[in-house]
This record gives structure tokens, C-alpha cells and sequence, in this order.
């Protein structure tokens, strides 16, 4: 890997072989843009309160269907 001059690269960040870091901060695993990995992360832990409202809504039409 190459590393440019003004790249700012996070603790166990995963940097592929052959890959050029630019200018930037960057994060996570494979390595992304810091504003990338932020936004994905959010989306992650938002997950369980998503798979929660499902479970939710599938009851509520299990019991609509059985009136």
C-alpha cells in the first residue's frame, strides 16, 4: 500500500495490498472515508429496532388475517 501525504488512517483499519490512501481521514474495515463509515455504522445499529418493528407489524397483520 501506498500512503499519501495528508492521509489520516484509524486504528485496525484494513488497507488492501496495492491500495492508495490519499488525503483524508479514513476508517474502518475495508477502509472507507470517515463520513462513509459513520453513516454506515448508524445504519447498522439501527438494524435491531428495524428487525423489532417488523416482528411488530407481522403479528399485527397475523392478527388482522385471523378476524
Amino acid at each position: 500500500m501506498r500512503v499519501q501525504s495528508g492521509a489520516v488512517i484509524g486504528s485496525q483499519a484494513g488497507v488492501l495490498p496495492g491500495k492508495i490512501v490519499r488525503p483524508g481521514v479514513w476508517w474502518g474495515t475495508p477502509i472507507q472515508p470517515l463520513d462513509e463509515y459513520k453513516r454506515q455504522n448508524a445504519r447498522v445499529k439501527g438494524l435491531a429496532r428495524l428487525r423489532d418493528e417488523v416482528d411488530r407489524l407481522k403479528k399485527k397483520l397475523a392478527d388482522q388475517q385471523e378476524n
